[in-house]
């Protein structure tokens, strides 16, 4: 059972999308897997005029490039950051947050899934707070031969968080800047890598720092992100299908 690595499996899913409610369900009893649904918010729902939306934008998102987020993407911002505080507040030690349009990759066709996933849960060190069993892309720099650490990938349909890293994230994640895997492909993996990529983090978050007149956006805190230990199995695990709600 992977419950037996995890106190919490969350699948984020929104209420109306039955068919992709339908499609988990089935996949996650196929495979021995436990988990809970967590409601996603609607950012349609939730920003459903234009001035609630340009509201909304103007006083959460850094106007770094003009760039501005559809209601999917704030949705997906709110519905992990959510996730990350219940963690917080329910104290859970370790938790597996995946969306609704995984599918599972067993690197060893002869093993099961679960199998699989044991092979690769077994060789994270023991010092992971974060870890990515499904991303996209990013540079790859081994740490043995099924676990790697990478710098800013992209896609949050697969990871899990220890709640010393949930505290982490929940005090960096505003404001916004850009779509959720935009952040958390720079923050995931930002404290025990090279000193090269620290560096590449640190320049990357000051440089988003654009928008004094709308926003105030505090520093950076170095010595709470540097107890970060993020890794990722290699290849990924779970892959990413087409979202019903987001572009995440």
């Amino acid at each position: 059972m992977m419950n037996k690595f995890f106190d919490k499996i969350f699948v984020i899913n929104l209420n109306k999308n039955s068919d992709r409610r339908d499609y988990i369900s089935k996949l996650m009893l196929e495979n021995r897997i436990d988990f809970e649904f967590f409601e996603a918010v609607d950012g349609n729902k939730l920003l459903d005029s234009e001035e609630s939306y340009l509201k909304f934008w103007e006083e959460n998102f850094l106007d770094c490039n003009n760039w501005k987020p559809n209601r999917g993407q704030i949705g997906c911002w709110l519905s992990h950051v959510a996730i990350w505080k219940k963690i917080i507040k329910e104290n859970i030690e370790s938790c597996l947050i995946l969306e609704d349009d995984i599918t599972l990759n067993s690197p060893d066709p002869n093993k099961s899934f679960l199998e699989n996933f044991n092979d690769y849960y077994n060789e994270l060190p023991s010092d992971w707070n974060i870890f990515m069993p499904g991303y996209c892309g990013g540079q790859l720099r081994a740490i043995n031969e099924k676990i790697v650490q990478l710098y800013h990938p992209a896609c949050t349909h697969a990871y899990a968080l220890k709640n010393s890293a949930a505290e982490i994230l929940v005090k960096h994640h505003w404001p916004m800047r850009g779509a959720l895997d935009s952040f958390t492909g720079h923050i995931f993996f930002a404290g025990n890598s090279t000193d090269e990529i620290k560096k590449l983090y640190e320049q990357n978050w000051h440089k988003d720092r654009c928008n004094y007149n709308s926003l105030y956006n505090p520093e950076a805190d170095m010595s709470l992100i540097q107890n970060l230990k993020g890794y990722a199995s290699s290849p990924g695990l779970f892959n990413q299908g087409a979202s019903n709600y987001s572009n995440c």
